[in-house]
C-alpha cells in the first residue's frame, strides 16, 4: 500500500470511530505526561543547581575549599597562585544567609563573592562585585521575585528605593539592592536563590575577616592533574581539593532518595498510561479483527495488513506522546517545580525548569512504543495456522479468550518473581529494593488473569446455586465473553491501587521516622532558640546571646549547640554538636548497630562521635 492509501484509510477510521481513539490517544498522553513531568522535576534539581554552580565557577576546573563555613585562610590564594600550571586564581567566600524584603518572607539563599578582574574568566559577572558599596547586594531575577522586589524592574539597572535585610550569623543587617541579574545578562544564574556582594562586606558581614570558603583555580591546558597533585601537597587541615563543581555531584548524592521513590512513580504512571491505552484499544480490537479477515479475504498481503495497523498506531502514538509531552511540561512547572526545601541550607538551589533532552526523548519514545504495543493483537490472526475467517466463527467477542496454559504460565512468572522480590534485598542488600518492588508489581499483574479466572468461576458457581443471584451470574457470562477487556481493566485497577498504597506507604513510613527522630532531637531542652527558618540549627546565632539567656530568672540551665555542614569521605554530613551534660546526645531510637547506653556515656565523656 502506498502512503496516501494507509492516510486515506487512518483518516477513514477516525470519522468512522473518533471516539474509539480519542481515548486510547488519552490514555497513552496520560502516561507520557506523568513520566515526562516526574522525571523533569526530578532531573531539575541538579540541573538547575549545576547550570548555577557552573555559570559561578567560569572556565575554573578545581577549587581547594573549606571543608566547613569556619573557612581557610586568605594568604592560602597566595600560595595557590604561584603554583605551576595555574593559569588563574580567585578567592571566594560562600555562606547560608536569610533574606526579608519588602514581601516579609524570609527567603534562605547563598551569600556569595569572590574577587575576580574585568579579564579574568572564572567567576560571575564580568565587573568586579567589590565595586559595589559595602551595604549593597546584586540580586539575581528569581531572588528578587521571591523577596517582593518589583519585577518591573530593569535587570542591571539601579534599584536604590528596594532593600533588604540580610541576616548572617544571627545577626540583621539592612542592605540596598544595586541590581537585578536577568537572564539576559547573568544567563542561569538569573534563576539562583542567591545574593552577591563585595568580597569584604561578605567576610565583615559573617565576621570572617581575612578567611575564605574556597579558592577557585582555572589551570592550563594538560596541567588538571599536576595542579591538583600541587594544592593537595598545600592543603592546610580543614580544607578539601575537589573539582570545581563537586557541590554538584553531592547533590545528586543526597537526592539519590528522591530519584528512586520518583522513578517508581513514573513506572508506575507509564504502566497505568499503558494499560489505559490498552484498554482503549481493546474496544476496537473485535471491529479492527474484522477488517483484518475482510482485507485478507479480498486478497490483500499479511505484510500490507501489518503496515497499515502499524501505521495507524504510529499517528496515534505520534500525536498522543506529543500532547502528552505538552502537557507533562505544563505540569513541570506548576506543580512538581517546588524544589526540597531542606536542601537550600547545604546547596545552591534554582527555581528553573530544566527540561533535557533525554526525559522528552524517553517519554516520547515511550508513548510511541505503548501505542505499537497495544496494536498488536489483530496481527496474530495474520499467522498460517489461523483460516482467513476464523474471525467471524469465534464465539464471544472475537480476540477475548485466554487459554488455560497461558494464565498458568503467567502465574507461575508471577511466582518467581515474587521470589525475586523477596529475595532480592536480602542477599544483594537494600539497595536493592526498589528492583524488588519493581517485580512484585510485575509478578502482580501476571497474576491476575489465573486469579481473575478463579474468582469469576467462583462466583459463577455461587450464582447458579440460587435464583435471587441472576444479576451475579448475568454479570459472569459478561466477564466471560469479554476476558481481555476485563482482564485489563482489572490490571489497570491493580496497579494503579499497588502504586497508591505504595507510594502513600512509604511516605507514612517516612513521615513517622522523621517524628520520631525529631522529636528525639528537640527532646533534649523546652525551648529552643535559632534563626528564622533554620530548621537544621546550621546558622550561628549572635555572640553572647547565651549568657544573657542564662540571666532569665525563669530559665534553670542553658547549653550550646552546634550544627553545621561537613564534607566527609566524599559526603555532605550534617553535623550535630550538644553540650556534654545534655542528656540523649543522638536520637537512640536511631540506633541500628551499638548499644545506646554506652554510646551515650562516650559520648560525654569527649573524642566519640555517632554516625
Amino acid at each position: 500500500m502506498r502512503l496516501s492509501t494507509l492516510a486515506y484509510l487512518y483518516a477513514r477510521r477516525l470519522r468512522t470511530h473518533p471516539l474509539q481513539e480519542l481515548l486510547a490517544g488519552l490514555g497513552i498522553a496520560v502516561g507520557v505526561a506523568l513520566v515526562f513531568a516526574v522525571q523533569v522535576a526530578t532531573s531539575s534539581i541538579a540541573d538547575g543547581s549545576s547550570q548555577i554552580v557552573h555559570g559561578i565557577l567560569g572556565r575554573a576546573d578545581l577549587q581547594l575549599r573549606a571543608r566547613s563555613e569556619a573557612g581557610v585562610d586568605e594568604a592560602l590564594a597566595i600560595r595557590v597562585r604561584s603554583l605551576a600550571g595555574v593559569r588563574r586564581v580567585a578567592r571566594g567566600i560562600e555562606l547560608t544567609a536569610t533574606a526579608t524584603g519588602p514581601s516579609g518572607h524570609p527567603v534562605t539563599l547563598q551569600l556569595a563573592s569572590t574577587d575576580m578582574t574585568p579579564s579574568s574568566t572564572v567567576g560571575i559577572v564580568r565587573n568586579p562585585l567589590e565595586h559595589l558599596a559595602r551595604n549593597e547586594v546584586v540580586l539575581p531575577r528569581a531572588t528578587a521575585v521571591a523577596l517582593g522586589i518589583d519585577e518591573n524592574i530593569t535587570p542591571g539597572g539601579p534599584v536604590t528605593r528596594s532593600k533588604v535585610s540580610l541576616q548572617v550569623r544571627g545577626r540583621d543587617y539592612p542592605v540596598k539592592v544595586a541590581g537585578i541579574l536577568g537572564r539576559e545578562t547573568a544567563g542561569p544564574l538569573a534563576a539562583a536563590l542567591a545574593a552577591f556582594a563585595g568580597l569584604r562586606t561578605v567576610q565583615d558581614l559573617a565576621g570572617m575577616r581575612g578567611r575564605l570558603t574556597g579558592v577557585l583555580v582555572e589551570s592550563r591546558t594538560g596541567a588538571h592533574e599536576q595542579v591538583r597533585r600541587e594544592l593537595e601537597r598545600i592543603a592546610p587541615q580543614g580544607a578539601i581539593v575537589s573539582d570545581a563543581d563537586e557541590d554538584v555531584r553531592l547533590l545528586r548524592q543526597a537526592t539519590a532518595p528522591n530519584r528512586q521513590a520518583t522513578g517508581f512513580f513514573a513506572l508506575v504512571a507509564a504502566l497505568v498510561g499503558l494499560l489505559l491505552a490498552f484498554n482503549a484499544m481493546l474496544l476496537s480490537i473485535p471491529e479492527r479483527r474484522r477488517v483484518v479477515a475482510d482485507l485478507r479475504i479480498q486478497g490483500a498481503r499479511p505484510f500490507d495488513i501489518a503496515r497499515l495497523l502499524l501505521f495507524q498506531a504510529l499517528c496515534l502514538g505520534l500525536a498522543a506522546s506529543l500532547a502528552g509531552v505538552l502537557l507533562g511540561d505544563v505540569l513541570s512547572r506548576a506543580i512538581f517545580r517546588e524544589s526540597p526545601g531542606y536542601l537550600a541550607a547545604a546547596f545552591p538551589l534554582g527555581t528553573q525548569t530544566v527540561i533535557g533532552w533525554q526525559p522528552a526523548v524517553l517519554s516520547f519514545a515511550g508513548g510511541v512504543a505503548a501505542a505499537c504495543l497495544a496494536s498488536l493483537p489483530p496481527l496474530l490472526d495474520l499467522r498460517r495456522s489461523k483460516a482467513v475467517d476464523a474471525v467471524r466463527f469465534t464465539s464471544g467477542e472475537p480476540g477475548q479468550g485466554v487459554s488455560i496454559r497461558l494464565r498458568v504460565r503467567l502465574f507461575g512468572a508471577a511466582v518467581l518473581l515474587w521470589l525475586a522480590s523477596f529475595w532480592l534485598p536480602r542477599i544483594l542488600g537494600a539497595r536493592w529494593q526498589v528492583e524488588a518492588i519493581i517485580a512484585l508489581a510485575f509478578g502482580t499483574l501476571l497474576a491476575i488473569p489465573l486469579v481473575f479466572a478463579a474468582a469469576v468461576a467462583g462466583a459463577q458457581a455461587l450464582a447458579s446455586r440460587t435464583d435471587r443471584l441472576n444479576l451475579l451470574l448475568l454479570a459472569t457470562r459478561t466477564l466471560r465473553a469479554t476476558t481481555v477487556r476485563s482482564l485489563a481493566l482489572a490490571a489497570t485497577g491493580a496497579i494503579a491501587v499497588f502504586g497508591t498504597v505504595a507510594a502513600e506507604g512509604a511516605h507514612r513510613d517516612l513521615l513517622r521516622g522523621l517524628y520520631g527522630d525529631y522529636a528525639q532531637y528537640v527532646a533534649s531542652a523546652d525551648v529552643w532558640v535559632t534563626n528564622p527558618g533554620d530548621f537544621l540549627a546550621t546558622r550561628s546565632i549572635p555572640t553572647g546571646l547565651a549568657a544573657k539567656l542564662a540571666h532569665i530568672t525563669e530559665v534553670s540551665a542553658v547549653r550550646q549547640y552546634y550544627g553545621g555542614f561537613l564534607d566527609v569521605a566524599g559526603h555532605r554530613a550534617w553535623l550535630i554538636a550538644r553540650a556534654s551534660e545534655t542528656l540523649g546526645g543522638f536520637p537512640t531510637g536511631q540506633l541500628v548497630s551499638g548499644q545506646p547506653r554506652l554510646a551515650a556515656a562516650r559520648m560525654r565523656s569527649g573524642g566519640w562521635i555517632t554516625l
